[in-house]
């Protein structure tokens, strides 16, 4: 591998010559790699560090799908040799994940050590890789058994531009609620923080529940009669509300007030009303009497500062209207003393005039 990269710049086909090896071992070309550069690890670490970024630009395709590869990089890299491979993902010259191999390798690294999940993700991080990419993992994600990986989801939700689709919101609220495990609550929290993207979230929720009240998945574990096991279950309306539930328990009151302004979302309110009148869903309001009750209360605030914001607008219109006709009265006014005074005017100039002419007459 040295060697092909030594004399990389002479031609282009040499890097041909390291998958004819491969073929001629009769060995997945990731196997190759992957015995190679831990070969090397142990060897030279200097070495290592020289042809890892060439793996990835040379080999990306092979390299970047293997998450063997990514366990002995991650495995053996120290902090120089990441500040220096960040450089060449910074300057455009490494590209180390593809989209469709992303998930796996995420979840074949809740297996490593912490130190090779540190450095992973610091890689991740480098990339900026959006959320978007780990959707088909988050049901998976258990925080207590995959602290590393929980943790780094939330930093990427936290530092990307957040765009809160609904496979994200399913994703999140497929996962099974526990009070011990606070990840769904914490990644909706982050995806509210930004105005624009609460509203979003909030039609979002509101429109999800509205489905599974239409659809009739309503219950945990109420599959369709006849389906598989292990097929996948549908999201159901009761995961939905016991993770809104929890919501409402660890992030109202706060005070930016972000939470609150989930519950008072037009698109909500309509599918909790709608909760409300159906018989079907009976069972699920005595389980969440709670948060029925604060969505409730949010929803006869709402109308509240509704109604005296109307009540101010009108106050303010009146005295608007009250200041114009008083200051038309008083212009009116101003305007007859005006005409008074010139009266009285005219009447002195007429009797000075008078006066003057009587006296010449008399002379």
């Amino acid at each position: 591998m040295y060697l092909i990269k030594a004399n990389d710049g002479l031609s282009s086909e040499c890097i041909s010559c390291y998958r004819d090896v491969a073929r001629a071992r009769d060995e997945e070309i990731e196997t190759l790699i992957t015995a190679d550069l831990q070969q090397c690890a142990i060897d030279d670490d200097r070495l290592f560090a020289y042809l890892v970024p060439y793996v990835f630009q040379k080999l990306d395709v092979e390299a970047g799908a293997s998450a063997s590869v990514f366990n002995v990089v991650c495995s053996h890299i120290d902090a120089r040799q990441i500040m220096q491979l960040i450089g060449e993902i910074v300057r455009e010259n490494v590209t180390l994940f593809r989209k469709d191999s992303f998930a796996q390798i995420v979840a074949a690294s809740l297996d490593w050590p912490t130190t090779a999940q540190w450095a992973f993700w610091h890689l991740v991080h480098a990339e900026g890789i959006p959320g978007e990419w780990l959707i088909q993992l988050l049901p998976k994600l258990k925080s207590s058994q995959h602290a590393e990986a929980a943790a780094n989801v939330l930093l990427m939700l936290k530092r990307a531009d957040r765009d809160p689709n609904m496979n994200m919101l399913r994703a999140l609220f497929s996962r099974t609620p526990s009070a011990e495990d606070t990840f769904t609550i914490d990644c909706i929290k982050i995806l509210i923080e930004d105005p624009s993207t609460c509203k979003r979230v909030s039609d979002n929720v509101g429109n999800l529940l509205k489905k599974q009240m239409a659809a009739g998945d309503l219950h945990m574990g109420g599959g369709t009669k006849g389906a598989s096991k292990k097929s996948p279950q549908k999201l159901s309306m009761e995961q939905v509300l016991a993770h809104l539930e929890q919501f409402t328990q660890l992030c109202l009151m706060k005070e930016k007030k972000s939470a609150e302004q989930i519950f008072s979302n037009a698109t909500v309110l309509e599918a909790f009303s709608e909760a409300e009148k159906n018989d079907k869903v009976a069972p699920l309001r005595s389980k969440f009497a709670q948060l029925f009750a604060v969505v409730n209360i949010l929803r006869d605030e709402s109308r509240d500062k509704e109604q005296s914001s109307r009540t101010l607008r009108g106050n303010r219109g009146s005295s608007a209207s009250t200041s114009v006709s008083k200051a038309n009265r008083h212009k009116d006014e101003d305007k007859d003393e005006d005409h008074v005074t010139k009266k009285k005017a005219r009447r002195v100039i007429t009797v000075g005039s008078s006066s003057s002419s009587s006296s010449e007459d008399s002379e």
